[in-house]
């Protein structure tokens, strides 16, 4: 059979994307089909930088040939003392689990007999977790490793990549409630002091890691037409069935329906509930500022028109504010109001009076006067605005009957 062959079971299924993608729904979703087991995020050849892959750390120990580096890279792995040179990331959730479920002596004879390369150790790890789980085929879940995609397939010829893509403006809203209630890494511990920053930075973060991921899903489709899929995290929960049914199809392994039985996870009246969330799909409209989603799609729109996040509720968003605006409602009533946002909000409703008595001063023939005066107020503070109204009308009223002469 040729490399990628559908009909035939992988070697390895690897799962990748942006963080807060949908990675580990679909992990948990791979994992409960009764012949694939995929192990949790282990970052074995690296993280957003490469000399934060575990194998790196791995090096130190010496040639692996040798029995006593082999040892030592044991004892470095249960001490996670190479999980402490990172202050850029926790520790991955792999380790944790290999340390307090594998026997160590087990681990220590599995490594013996591995070719004793970085890809035999990462095909240690990997087989490790299947075979606690009693299950064939082998994978692993590190949104990071889609930068070294091209690494697992030349390493694993009939393996299988499952790319995780979602909507920017879904991870960022996840991302930043993500770093508020959990910041332990540089440099978001400092970050998340100065609020306007903290949102700042991730909104920048997660557009640079969102349009590489897509110029990566570009590459990597017409390298790997077989061996590479992409599925977006909006069909997985809005249509499992038939989405599913696409990937094991991809996969070489039949549908279960044990697949489709998942717990809901996301926050929502859902929570605990069995099934998808489909909800989970838009509930970012609920918590995205206006500011933030239009400049995630002033950065990224042609990219997320050609991954199919139209654009439809931006322009809806737009018009709500504009129609505010013409009404007189403040500009940015998501949050209190600061000194600054205060004097925008003035100005959008002084630009909503101009309107109004531009258009009802049209038929005056001292319009264009009326029109000076009012521009004069267009930029007093609403407190003045009371009696500086009451002096316009009134001055409108005796220009257009003519009374201007008598007084």
């Amino acid at each position: 059979m040729s490399v990628g062959d559908a009909t035939r079971e992988p070697e390895a299924i690897f799962i990748v994307g942006v963080s807060r993608s949908g990675t580990t729904l679909m992990r948990r979703v791979l994992d409960s089909h009764g012949r694939i087991a995929i192990a949790t995020e282990n970052h074995y050849l690296g993280h957003l930088l490469e000399r934060e892959g575990a194998r790196h750390h791995f090096r130190r120990v010496g040639d692996l040939h040798d029995d006593a580096a082999v040892g030592r890279l044991v004892d470095l792995i249960w001490s996670g003392r190479f999980q402490e040179h990172s202050r850029l990331r926790e520790i991955s959730p792999y380790w944790r689990w290999l340390t307090r479920t594998v026997d160590r002596a087990a681990f220590h004879d599995r490594l013996l007999a591995s070719d004793r390369t970085d890809r035999g150790v990462f095909t240690a790890l990997m087989r490790t977790y299947a075979d606690t789980r009693a299950k064939p085929i082998m994978g692993e879940k590190t949104p990071a490793h889609l930068g070294f995609v091209d690494t697992l397939l030349e390493w694993y010829p009939d393996g299988r990549v499952v790319h995780m893509m979602r909507d920017p403006r879904a991870i960022y809203v996840s991302e930043v409630r993500r770093r508020q209630q959990r910041a332990v890494t540089v440099p978001y511990r400092q970050l998340v002091r100065v609020p306007p920053l903290f949102r700042a930075f991730v909104l920048h973060q997660v557009a640079w890691v969102w349009a590489a991921a897509v110029r990566r899903h570009r590459t990597l489709s017409v390298r790997y037409p077989d061996r590479y899929r992409l599925v977006r995290f909006e069909d997985l929960v809005r249509h499992p069935e038939p989405t599913l049914e696409a990937v094991t199809r991809f996969l070489g392994v039949p549908m279960e329906e044990r697949m489709l039985h998942q717990k809901v996870v996301s926050k929502g009246a859902r929570v605990g509930q069995q099934g998808f969330d489909a909800g989970a799909a838009d509930r970012w409209r609920e918590s995205i500022s206006p500011l933030a989603e239009r400049w995630l799609r002033g950065a990224l729109g042609r990219r997320l028109r050609d991954l199919g996040y139209g654009t439809d509720a931006g322009r809806r968003a737009r018009a709500t504010m504009r129609v505010e605006r013409r009404a007189g409602m403040p500009c940015a009533a998501r949050s209190p109001a600061s000194p600054r946002r205060r004097a925008g909000n003035e100005r959008c409703q002084a630009r909503a009076r101009w309107s109004v008595v531009r258009s009802s001063t049209a038929s005056y023939p001292a319009s264009m006067s009326a029109a000076r005066t009012a521009r004069g107020v267009l930029h007093r503070p609403t407190s003045a605005w009371a009696s500086s109204s009451v002096a316009l009308s009134r001055r409108c009223r005796i220009r257009a009957t003519g009374a201007g002469s008598d007084r």
